[in-house]
């Protein structure tokens, strides 16, 4: 008897011993601190799109196993420094088992059709059998790290089948991969038109941003400033990644910048520009639009026809039996500036005399060198790849200060330079605002809605002689419309507007912006408002506005403490709160109260602090509030 105990223990121990690295293995992505974390080690995706079997003359979606190609492709792409490749539809077993061969982590996509009828109980039963599918295989691939079960919903559709049946799709769908193959995030490719979904529903941002639509990246925001807002709509610590971003450079178009029509040179500055942004917007990975051109895109793949949506490649194709590609000139740009990879500090930041310094570089680079003045303030060696260090400053008040990073290999060879101008202050710098205040709280029962900026400038930031307004519609891949107005150069002024909302307007955002500027230092100040009623579309009682001015901030301002009052439009008894700076840096993040609980911020310095609460339906967009923290002139 004591023999076969001593047996079952040896078996169970050789078992466990067995399994213990796939288990391990099993926990190596996790996600923490708003980034990726690959066994163990903060992972910056540095993406690229790709799509297996995409060459002239083939369909991806009926592609032929070619593993010599698909090794060529990875052998160029990892060359490149990149470390991820993000598809939109699945690999098959046999593609990853050669994958497994590279030095390349996986954002896998799983196509579910994002025009489908996501109410429909047969669409709903399909779009779980194919990830299903998909999993019963690649639960077994560890070089996936995340998946993409839709890309780029439109508010229409979302509207067609309902807010609450479109996340119980999302819900379900993630459930099969969370259970299949654990520790795996997941999430959609969201557009710049799908802000009014909350982002907690999944485990991580990703959303396709195009410098040129709509007109809240391409006037209000700007590139990196829009990057920088995304990283605002979740408080949850998720990371952000650019699944798609890039250029077209099909023979017409409108070009510099535009979709199409972009000469290889508008390409490889555009692409370098939107990569520097979004690094510098605060996203933790990219996948750059895309490996190669997509001749099938116009309906023919046996031809390169001039449609913008096939010539987005860094690798082009010469003519219909050319599998290889020509590498464009954006390519060895984009090499060089993914060689390191400088998230900290952040062009355009305002900081305090602590800068933080981070750098996710490459194998090539082993040293990092800081310039400013034609002086050297830093310099030091770069270990496993990454480097994460707090530069000094000591300066007497406010100091523009242009930082050039020069990052060197190992025997001393300047591989990449690149130029942060960040303002360093040693006091908290209030700067001008825009405050948004809705005139007729039932816009949408009265069809249409009255907008009143109130402008607040703020000393020494000079301001520019123009206001920049838009209203924005979110219906389909639709623009907006943008607006100009002289703006008064100091004080307060006000402005008044009002927008039609037609029938099929179910989201739109309203924003103003200008820029200012210190001793050449620039700084976009934008404020605007999303207003959606997709979210509670089945019945009709969603009102920001009543959701806005139920929920305030007592007493305010505030000397240690304050609570957050609900008149009873929200039924919930407690709400997650997060409170940032007044440039967006976050001092209390992803905390639990309930209403009139007081909240203690003694610890804060005085100054100028903005509470984003969640309160009720968590479908809801969060709700914002200024909190002065009393000691600070206002």
């Amino acid at each position: 008897m004591m023999f076969l105990k001593k047996s079952f223990l040896l078996q169970l121990l050789l078992l466990l011993l067995f399994l213990l690295p796939t288990l391990m293995k099993a926990q190596s992505v996790t996600i923490k601190n708003n980034f990726f974390y690959v066994d163990g080690k903060k992972f910056f995706i540095k993406g690229i799109g790709y799509e297996a079997g995409a060459i002239p003359g083939k369909l991806p979606w009926e592609r032929t196993f070619d593993p010599d190609l698909l090794r060529f492709d990875m052998r160029r792409i990892t060359s490149a420094g990149f470390n991820t490749i993000r598809t939109w539809s699945a690999f098959t077993k046999q593609e990853l088992d050669v994958l497994k061969e590279f030095n390349i982590k996986i954002i896998m996509g799983i196509w579910i059709d994002p025009k489908g009828n996501f109410s429909d109980e047969t669409f709903v039963e399909n779009a779980k059998t194919e990830v299903s599918n998909v999993l019963s295989y690649s639960k077994n691939y560890d070089n996936i790290i995340a998946y993409l079960i839709m890309n780029e919903p439109l508010p229409e559709t979302i509207v067609k089948a309902g807010y609450d049946n479109t996340v119980a799709l999302w819900k379900q769908l993630e459930d099969i991969i969370h259970t299949q193959h654990p520790y795996r995030p997941v999430s959609i490719a969201n557009t710049s038109t799908g802000t009014f979904i909350n982002p907690a529903v999944f485990d991580f941002d990703a959303y396709n941003v195009y410098p040129y639509n709509p007109v809240t990246v391409n006037y209000l925001f700007g590139y990196q400033n829009f990057i920088h807002y995304l990283t605002t709509l979740d408080i949850s610590g998720h990371p952000l990644v650019i699944t798609e971003y890039g250029l077209s450079v099909s023979p017409t178009g409108p070009g510099n910048w535009g979709y199409g029509g972009n000469s290889l040179s508008e390409q490889r500055k555009g692409d370098l520009y939107m990569y520097k942004s979004l690094v510098d917007g605060g996203a933790s990975g990219s996948c750059i639009f895309n490996y190669s051109d997509g001749w099938w895109k116009g309906g023919n793949q046996y031809q390169h026809d001039d449609k913008p949506e096939e010539w987005f490649g860094l690798v082009g194709y010469n003519n219909l039996s050319d599998k290889y590609g020509e590498e464009r000139p954006v390519w060895d740009a984009v090499k060089t500036f993914q060689s390191a990879i400088i998230t900290q500090p952040q062009n355009g930041g305002l900081y305090l005399t602590k800068i933080p310094v981070e750098v996710f570089a490459n194998d090539t680079i082993r040293q990092i060198e800081i310039m400013m003045d034609s002086q050297q303030v830093y310099q030091h060696s770069v270990d496993n790849n990454y480097l994460r260090d707090t530069l000094h400053f000591n300066i007497s008040d406010v100091k523009v200060s242009h930082l050039i990073f020069n990052c060197y290999d190992s025997i001393h060879r300047l591989v990449k330079t690149e130029t942060k101008t960040i303002l360093v202050s040693k006091r908290e710098l209030e700067l001008p605002k825009i405050e948004i205040n809705i005139e007729n709280p039932n816009y949408w029962q009265d069809g249409f809605i009255k907008v009143h900026y109130h402008i607040v400038q703020s000393p020494p930031f000079t301001p520019s002689s123009q206001l920049e307004t838009i209203f924005y519609p979110h219906v389909g891949f639709n623009y907006g419309e943008k607006y100009q107005w002289s703006l008064p150069q100091s004080g307060q002024s006000d402005f008044y507007f009002q927008y039609q909302l037609n029938p099929d307007v179910n989201v739109v955002t309203l924003g103003a912006a200008f820029d200012v500027d210190y001793q050449g230092f620039k700084k976009r100040i934008i404020g605007h408002l999303l207003l959606s009623r997709i979210n509670t579309i089945s019945t009709d009682v969603y009102s920001p506005n009543r959701r806005q001015t139920s929920i305030q901030i007592v007493p305010n301002p505030v000397k240690s403490s304050f609570k957050v009052t609900n008149s009873g439009i929200v039924s919930s008894p407690s709400f997650r709160y997060s409170i940032f700076t007044s440039s967006g840096v976050p001092v209390m993040k992803s905390l639990t109260s309930s209403w009139s609980q007081p909240i203690h911020i003694t610890e804060l310095k005085p100054g100028i602090y903005y509470i984003r609460i969640y309160a009720g339906n968590e479908s809801l967009a969060p709700i914002t509030k200024k909190i002065v923290k009393l000691g600070v002139q206002y």
